[in-house]
């Protein structure tokens, strides 16, 4: 399965006291699992390099 993950998804999984931090993170992690094939756009990208 391919997923488009957008900037709001990494966003809440880095941040711990996000509220969809435990709804976020399991999706990274299959990806890191190599359980599911993760894509994110450049605009998404740019997006969260200038998050802070």
């Amino acid at each position: 399965m391919k997923v488009l993950f957008d900037t709001n998804i990494f966003v809440a999984a880095m941040i711990e006291s996000h509220p969809h931090h435990p709804i976020s993170l399991p999706w990274i992690q299959k990806v890191r699992n190599k359980e599911i094939i993760g894509d994110i756009s450049t605009h998404s990208i740019a997006e969260l390099y200038s998050y802070r």
